[in-house]
C-alpha cells in the first residue's frame, strides 16, 4: 500500500551548463516515470495507508487513535489484526479489534470477492462488527464540527445497518460473515476495515484464565471466562445474550479456574435463564472439592436471567481451583443459559464505592436498525421539522408484538460532570443506565428521552430549554411524540408509564414531569435518584411555592425517592427529601424513600447486584402488578 505522496520539487537556480539541465531534466524524469507510471507525474496515489493507525478514518468515526498495536495472533490470510483497548465514560474498559484489508489485486478492478473470516474464539462481550471501506467519502469529509448553541450536541456516531456483519459462533471458533459480500467488496476495492466492538481489553486464550476476587472480595466467574467443553455448549458473546448457552447436549460442561483468597464460608450465586417449559434439569456447580447441586428454574425466556441463591459451601484458601458446571439430568430440549455465578464471602460487607462491585446488567450497544428484542435503537420521532434531536427506545428480551407492556420513560442527568471520587455523567442520553438497570433488560420497555432546546431542535446536556428561562415546552413536546409512537408501534401500556430520573432527571420528574396537568396525567409511579424538586434552588425550578404547587399534582400517585449514601457526615438528599415533604405536611404513605448504600453520584449502582436495586425491583414490579 502507499501513502500519499505530493510532488511539487522546489525551484532551484544554478549556474550549470546545458548538458548537465538535460542531465538532471532526465534523471528526474526516469525516476519519477519509474515510481508512479509515466500517467501519474502530475497526480500521486491517493490511497491512504491502512497499515498505519495514524491515518485511518478516526474523525469519521468520532474515535482516538491512542492505544493501537499490532495484533498478529488474529491475522487471518486476507487480513492484518490490530487491537485497541479504551475506556467508556464512566472508565470502564472497551476495546476494539481491527481486521485491515489491502486493496484489491490489480487484475480486478471493478470487483471483489469478500469470505467470512474466521477467528479464534474470544473472551469478550462483542458489541458489534462492522465494516468501512479505505477511502470512503465520510472518512474523507465527516460531519463538519461546528459549535452548536449552548449545550447542545450531536448524535454520536454509530455504523450504518447495512454495513453491520454477522457474528456466529461454535465453541472454539467465531465467523464473521457480510450482510452483502459483493457490495462491501465493490466499496472496499481500495481497502477496508472489519471492525468487532468489544468490552473488555481484547482477549483471546485457549487455556482458562484464573479468577481474582475483586476489591469487594467477590469471585465472579463470567460467561466470557468460561471454556467450553462437548459438542454444542459455546460462549454467546453478543450483549443479549452474552451467556454461556446453546445447552442442548447434557454432557457438555463449563469450567473456570478460580483463586479463593481466604478460607471461609462463601455464599453461591448462579444469574441463569431458562425458557418457557424448559426447566426442570438438574445440575451440578464444583467448587474444588465441593459440589452444589440443584434444580434449573424457568424463567420464561433464555434471556431473562434471575440471580438465585444456592447456599453457602466452605472453601479453602487456594491459588488455583478448579470449577466446573455439568448436567446430572436434562429434562427438556436445553438445560439453561449461565450469565455469571458469584461467590460472595458470607462475612463481606458492601463497599462504599459502586466501581468496587462486578457488574450483571450491561446496556445494549447503541444500533440505527429498527427496534427489536433485546436492541437500543436510535430514533427520532421529533415534531420539529429539520430537528437534530433524538432518544433511545429498548425493546425487553422477552418482548412480542402480541403483548402490552410497562413503559420505564428515563432522563438523565446534567453533564459533562466529574467529581473528586471519579463518578461522571456526560449528560448524554445514550450514557443513561437508571431505568435499564432496574428493568434487568426484560419485561419493560425502556424509553430513554432527552431534554431539549427551546426550539426543540437538539439534545441539551445541562437542564432543559435554553437558559436563563429553562421553560420545559419542548422537552414535553418531544416526549409526548416519542410516548406515543412506543404506545402506538411498540407495545408500550399509557397505564404504566413510570417516570425514572437521575439527578438532573430526578429534579425533573416533579419540575418537568408534573409541570401541568396535561403531562402530570401520563405518569402512574416516578422513581426519583439523587435530588429532588424543591429541596434546594437549582437554575431551572424556581421558588419553593413553585416546587409545592407542581407536587400537588402528584395526587395519590407512588414514588420511589432514592439517593446516594453520605459517609457519616450529613444528610442524605433521600432524608432530605422526607423532612421537606414532612416540614409541609405533605402525605407519604405512597412515598418510599431508599438509600443505594454507595456514596457515588452515579447511577452505575443500577447495573451491580446491590440491596436497593433488590428494593427497587421490587417496587417496580409491585406497581406494575396493580
Amino acid at each position: 500500500m502507499f501513502s500519499r505522496l505530493n510532488h511539487s520539487p522546489t525551484r532551484q537556480f544554478f549556474r550549470i551548463d546545458f548538458a548537465t539541465s538535460l542531465l538532471v531534466v532526465f534523471v528526474v524524469f526516469f525516476t519519477t516515470t519509474q515510481l508512479f507510471g509515466q500517467d501519474n507525474l502530475l497526480e500521486s496515489p491517493t490511497v491512504a495507508t491502512a497499515t498505519n493507525p495514524a491515518e485511518w478514518p478516526w474523525a469519521a468515526w468520532q474515535r482516538s487513535s491512542d492505544s493501537v498495536d499490532r495484533w498478529k495472533e488474529l491475522d487471518t490470510g486476507e487480513t492484518e489484526a490490530w487491537r485497541q483497548r479504551t475506556f467508556d465514560f464512566d472508565g470502564s474498559p472497551r476495546g476494539s479489534v481491527f481486521f485491515v484489508l489491502a486493496p484489491a489485486e490489480p487484475s480486478t478492478p471493478n470487483e471483489r470477492s469478500l469470505s467470512p473470516i474466521e477467528i479464534p474464539r474470544m473472551d469478550n462481550v462483542v458489541e458489534r462488527v462492522w465494516w468501512w471501506p479505505l477511502n470512503d467519502e465520510q472518512a474523507a469529509t465527516p460531519e463538519p464540527k461546528a459549535k452548536l448553541p449552548g449545550d447542545a450536541y450531536r448524535m454520536p456516531f454509530v455504523p450504518p445497518p447495512e454495513r453491520l456483519m454477522k457474528l456466529t459462533q461454535s465453541p472454539t471458533r467465531w465467523t464473521l460473515s457480510f450482510q452483502d459480500p459483493a457490495a462491501a467488496g465493490r466499496a472496499m476495492l481500495n481497502g477496508g476495515f472489519i471492525v468487532m466492538d468489544v468490552r473488555g481489553n481484547p482477549h483471546s486464550s485457549a487455556a482458562p484464565q484464573r479468577i481474582q476476587a475483586g476489591k469487594d472480595g467477590v469471585i465472579v466467574m463470567p460467561a466470557s471466562q468460561a471454556k467450553v467443553f462437548g459438542k454444542r455448549l459455546q460462549f454467546e458473546p453478543l450483549p443479549h445474550k452474552n451467556t454461556v448457552g446453546f445447552w442442548v447436549d447434557g454432557n457438555d460442561h463449563a469450567a473456570w479456574k478460580i483463586t479463593v483468597p481466604t478460607s471461609g464460608d462463601y455464599d453461591v450465586h448462579l444469574l441463569q435463564g431458562c425458557g418457557a417449559g424448559q426447566g426442570g434439569s438438574r445440575i451440578a456447580l464444583k467448587i474444588g472439592d465441593v459440589v452444589v447441586e440443584t434444580t434449573v428454574v424457568e424463567t420464561g425466556h433464555f434471556q431473562n436471567f434471575r440471580g438465585r441463591d444456592l447456599g453457602t459451601v466452605k472453601l479453602k484458601a487456594s491459588d488455583d481451583i478448579d470449577v466446573s458446571l455439568r448436567c446430572l439430568n436434562k429434562a427438556k430440549a436445553a438445560v439453561m443459559d449461565v450469565r455469571q455465578i458469584r461467590l460472595i464471602p458470607a462475612a463481606v460487607k458492601m463497599p462504599s464505592d459502586e466501581r468496587e462491585v462486578a457488574t450483571d446488567v450491561d446496556l445494549p450497544p447503541l444500533t440505527h436498525e429498527s427496534p427489536m428484542p433485546g436492541r437500543r435503537s436510535i430514533r427520532q420521532t421529533s415534531p420539529i421539522e429539520g430537528s437534530k434531536a433524538y432518544h433511545l427506545l429498548t425493546l425487553p428480551t422477552d418482548w412480542v408484538a402480541s403483548r402490552r407492556y410497562p413503559v420505564l420513560v428515563e432522563w438523565t442527568g446534567n453533564g459533562p460532570f466529574e467529581n473528586d471520587r471519579g463518578d461522571r455523567s456526560s449528560g448524554r442520553v445514550e450514557d443513561a443506565r437508571l431505568a435499564y438497570g432496574i428493568s434487568g433488560g426484560d419485561g419493560q420497555i425502556v424509553l430513554s428521552l432527552p431534554f431539549v432546546n427551546d426550539a426543540g431542535t437538539a439534545n441539551v446536556t445541562k437542564w432543559w430549554g435554553d437558559s436563563p428561562t429553562y421553560r420545559p415546552d419542548s422537552t414535553i413536546a418531544y416526549a409526548r411524540s416519542a410516548i406515543d409512537e412506543v404506545c402506538e408501534k411498540f407495545g408500550g401500556d399509557r397505564s404504566k408509564l413510570v417516570l425514572v430520573g437521575f439527578s438532573r432527571g430526578a429534579i425533573a420528574c416533579n419540575a418537568v414531569g408534573l409541570a401541568n396537568d396535561d403531562v402530570a396525567s401520563w405518569w402512574s409511579g416516578f422513581i426519583c435518584f439523587s435530588h429532588y424538586d424543591g429541596i434546594h434552588r437549582w437554575p431551572p425550578t424556581g421558588d419553593e411555592a413553585e416546587s409545592l404547587r407542581r407536587l400537588a399534582r402528584l395526587g395519590d400517585r407512588p414514588q420511589l425517592i432514592m439517593s446516594e449514601s453520605v459517609d457519616g457526615v450529613g444528610v442524605s438528599d433521600a432524608q432530605q427529601t422526607m423532612q421537606y415533604l414532612n416540614r409541609h405536611s405533605i402525605p407519604t404513605a405512597n412515598l418510599q424513600s431508599i438509600e443505594t448504600g454507595f456514596f457515588n453520584h452515579s447511577d452505575g449502582w443500577s447495573l451491580r447486584p446491590c440491596p436497593a436495586r433488590t428494593e427497587a425491583r421490587e417496587w417496580l414490579r409491585h406497581r406494575m402488578e396493580k
